[in-house]
């Protein structure tokens, strides 16, 4: 009977030790299928005809990258350094999805690896049930360098009428590796649609020559978002110190933990976005799956 005056004081520390189990651990940057948005995408560069290009064959290569799109439930998926061989064996293996494609390169050795046409460029993939446009547009590059561009489908994602891009960006298009024709092209395409953008950038994220004219957008589509913008488990350490919710930084998705592989969506169309990098082991990248909700307009 003596130890009934402490059983409140036991009932509170029971108590508290039961929420410290039951509480979920805090995550920054929760991403899984099950916890992320309904819109959901994936940039890649695949490296199709590089030292980097995969080992695997044609069939096992088409079957992991089918399980990535699959896993993640992908809603659009933009590929870079992607070989005609490699598009037209994942176009058939995703009946359920309209994919578009351009070369930048007519000739890559590299790619007779996947198929004798060794065309070498650009691919998007819409997981929809009606047709996809498929826009290109080329960007001025110096003389005797690499031709890159922009390539956009424009189909229904989430009900609503969507452009989804793909660029390779470069270092020797000055000012911004290309970054300002590339958000002519799109602005010029997507009117007021929702825009998703995939793309290697060449560039750090605080490069702001390069990253300020894609984030800033267009007149009709406005400013973008960066999928992994709000990752705190990324911030740096002037960000953690300013006490933001948002940091242009990142996951790495190249060697060094550096981040050139982005994924952009209009702030007008899309909120609450979560990005993670994963290691599917098919090129020198790591493959970005970008998720968010979509915005009421």
């Amino acid at each position: 009977m003596r130890d009934l005056g402490r059983f409140p004081a036991v009932l509170v520390l029971l108590v508290a030790i039961g929420t410290a189990v039951l509480a979920p651990a805090a995550h920054a940057d929760v991403v899984s299928p099950g916890t992320a948005g309904p819109v959901r995408t994936i940039s890649y560069n695949v490296c199709g005809a590089s030292t980097c290009q995969s080992p695997l064959s044609l069939s096992a290569w088409t079957t992991e990258m089918k399980r990535q799109i699959t896993a993640w439930d992908a809603d659009a998926v933009m590929l870079q350094e992607l070989c005609l061989g490699q598009w037209i064996a994942l176009r058939d293996a995703l009946p359920g999805y309209r994919a578009v494609w351009s070369s930048t390169v007519q000739a890559t050795p590299g790619c007779t690896k996947w198929n004798a046409d060794s065309r070498f460029g650009l691919g998007v993939l819409v997981k929809t049930t009606g047709p996809v446009d498929r826009l290109v547009g080329n960007l001025t590059v110096p003389a005797g360098t690499e031709l890159r561009a922009v390539l956009c489908a424009r189909g229904t994602i989430d009900n609503r009428v969507t452009l989804a891009c793909t660029t390779h960006l470069a270092q020797y298009i000055l000012p911004d590796n290309g970054a300002a024709q590339v958000m002519a092209h799109i602005g010029g395409w997507a009117g007021a649609s929702p825009v998703l953008i995939g793309a290697d950038v060449n560039a750090d994220p605080f490069t702001d020559t390069v990253l300020g004219p894609i984030r800033a957008g267009t007149a009709g589509t406005g400013t973008f978002a960066e999928v992994d913008e709000n990752d705190r488990d990324h911030f740096t350490a002037d960000c953690l110190a300013a006490g933001v919710s948002e940091c242009r930084s990142g996951e790495g998705t190249v060697a060094g933990d550096r981040k050139f592989d982005n994924i952009f969506v209009t702030t007008a169309d899309f909120h609450t976005v979560r990005g993670d990098a994963v290691e599917p082991g098919l090129s020198d990248h790591r493959l970005l799956r970008g998720a968010a909700h979509p915005e009421s307009r």
